[in-house]
């Protein structure tokens, strides 16, 4: 265990030890030794989505939900793809595990995989992914990339509205994405599919290691411990 991981348990430690509310808790985060990184989460409703779809001439979107127990051959191939861009750990975690949903462009020309994203839904307990609490009935989606070859032919749009459609047909009524504040082309991107500003949340770091996840709206304010394992890599 290396110093870095032994000092941020111990400020965890000693959190939990006294009787903190969250506005002493995110004051001591503030000091100047600490680092902040803050993230948008956008939201996107049924009722208020533009439902649409479009083909593709040069590709095909298919979604694989659930435990992929007998891969196709297809998918065989393109798992070699997946784990050579995100690493093998993070593709068999998410592969076997029943509230994960890939979704996958394939271009019809050769039949190799042009991009991809993810979706997680929780059905009973909270998820976390990425230092962010995904509940029961708000699906996450995250980890999008279309390869740099297949990049500026409208594939991403593409993918991009058959994912969400598949989400409002077989999983919830709404979904959630979280894009990092200064991410402005993403930003610009989810309001056109007609996304809209949900949460503010704020990663709170010690030495580079994230200790506290806030999630703020105008209402209420919310602080977690980020757990030392995530369901979810």
């Amino acid at each position: 265990m290396n110093l870095t991981t032994r000092v941020a348990e111990l400020i965890v430690s000693l959190a939990k030890s006294y009787f903190f509310d969250a506005k002493e808790i995110i004051d001591m985060l503030t000091l100047e030794d600490l680092f902040y990184k803050k993230r948008y989460i956008y939201i996107c409703h049924r009722d208020d989505y533009k439902r649409r779809e479009k083909e593709h001439d040069k590709y095909e979107v298919k979604i694989d939900s659930g435990v992929i127990t007998e891969p196709s051959s297809e998918l065989d191939q393109h798992y070699r793809r997946l784990c050579s861009e995100i690493g093998k750990a993070k593709v068999d975690v998410r592969l076997n595990h029943p509230d994960c949903t890939l979704i996958r462009a394939i271009s019809k020309e050769d039949g190799q995989l042009a991009g991809f994203e993810w979706n997680v839904n929780p059905t009973e307990e909270v998820i976390w992914y990425d230092k962010y609490p995904v509940r029961p009935g708000e699906p996450l989606l995250f980890n999008v990339k279309v390869f740099e070859e297949h990049r500026r032919q409208g594939l991403h749009t593409v993918m991009h509205l058959k994912h969400v459609n598949y989400i409002f047909d077989n999983l919830s009524d709404k979904c959630v994405i979280i894009t990092e504040a200064s991410n402005e082309p993403m930003v610009n991107a989810l309001r056109k599919y007609g996304w809209s500003w949900d949460k503010m949340n704020c990663l709170y770091k010690l030495f580079g290691v994230s200790v506290f996840s806030k999630i703020e709206d105008k209402d209420e304010t919310e602080l977690h411990f980020i757990p030392a394992k995530e369901t979810l890599i």
